[in-house]
């Protein structure tokens, strides 16, 4: 066998089990709409893409039939290239999105390592686990006790911990409909903001095939800065636009 054949094979095997990678990461930890507003793409992109050049440029290199230790050697390769895609995968859950947080005027997507083990821990069910399997949906609500609302309030200005990544402040998002709707605005409104967002939401509404009167929005917080989440009548969530509404 010639070093390209085998090149060639170790790539298609590792394109097969990247493939399972990207399927579990965006189907499960990372689920529509919210894959790319989670950040999942790039993390994807930079994994997937040394994983599946890195080892078989390696096999490229070393390989020759008949080679002594060559077995050994191409165990080795394929051990350390599962190490970095497990590892990879284990960053990439780290920061899957676990909770999708109405607060005032705004969600947020709160990820998994935005949340400290202490504040898990003061949390009730069913808000005191993280979700494996995309953002729950919660409302927020401070006590009447003045003592948390300056403690949440130092934290944000510190630049720790807002509400929104505070789990032992979420209520039933059903609780906070009402402030939802009130909060809420139109999404043929979004069109006049900006001439991008006219394209984006004419796009969005031709391909669903639908009327913006259906539909509401709020801003959407995310690491990056600030998405628009689309609201049905009822404010739930049905899609991300990659477009700025503040």
């Amino acid at each position: 066998m010639s070093r390209w054949k085998a090149s060639g094979i170790h790539f298609l095997i590792s394109l097969f089990i990247a493939i399972a990678a990207i399927a579990i990461v965006i189907l499960v930890m990372y689920p529509p709409p919210y894959t790319g507003s989670a950040g999942a793409g790039r993390l994807l992109v930079i994994l997937i893409s040394v994983d599946v050049t890195l080892g078989p440029l390696i096999t490229l290199i070393i390989f020759k039939q008949g080679k002594p230790g060559l077995k050994f050697d191409l165990s080795v390769i394929a051990m350390l290239q599962v190490a970095a895609l497990g590892y990879g995968l284990i960053i990439i859950g780290q920061a899957r999105p676990v909770f999708l947080a109405f607060v005032e005027d705004r969600f947020a997507l709160v990820h998994a390592n935005a949340i400290k083990d202490d504040a898990i821990a003061q949390a009730s069910a069913p808000y005191n686990r993280k979700s494996w399997t995309g953002p729950v949906l919660v409302g927020t609500q401070l006590s009447g006790d003045i003592d948390a609302h300056n403690d949440v309030l130092m934290s944000a200005m510190e630049g720790g911990p807002d509400i929104d990544s505070m789990p032992q402040y979420y209520v039933p998002y059903e609780q906070q409909k009402e402030k939802v709707l009130a909060q809420a605005k139109p999404l043929k409104d979004l069109r006049s903001w900006s001439e991008n967002a006219d394209t984006l939401v004419a796009t969005w509404l031709e391909r669903k095939q639908t009327s913006a009167e259906d539909f509401l929005y709020l801003p959407l917080q995310v690491r990056t800065g600030f998405h628009t989440l689309v609201l049905n009548q009822n404010v739930e969530p049905i899609d991300v636009l990659p477009v700025d509404p503040w």
